[in-house]
């Protein structure tokens, strides 16, 4: 699933589902994706894939609020 600690941006939202525990509020790969190109938050881009190092970062620009 990752590649180092890196996340690739198609297992995002499943990731995110599984930090929020809230399916209904998690963002689709095309709005992250589109969050991304337009720089909301920090991602790589490496061989036609981007990958993300951090959660928390796209957690908050949604909005959503991680279960305790």
């Amino acid at each position: 699933m990752t590649n180092g600690n890196r996340i690739p941006l198609s297992n995002v939202p499943r990731a995110i589902r599984k930090i929020v525990g809230e399916a209904a509020s998690v963002p689709s790969y095309r709005q992250i994706y589109s969050s991304i190109v337009n720089g909301a938050f920090p991602a790589e881009f490496e061989n036609g894939r981007w990958y993300l190092k951090d959660l928390k970062p796209v957690v908050k620009y949604f909005g959503l609020t991680e279960k305790v």
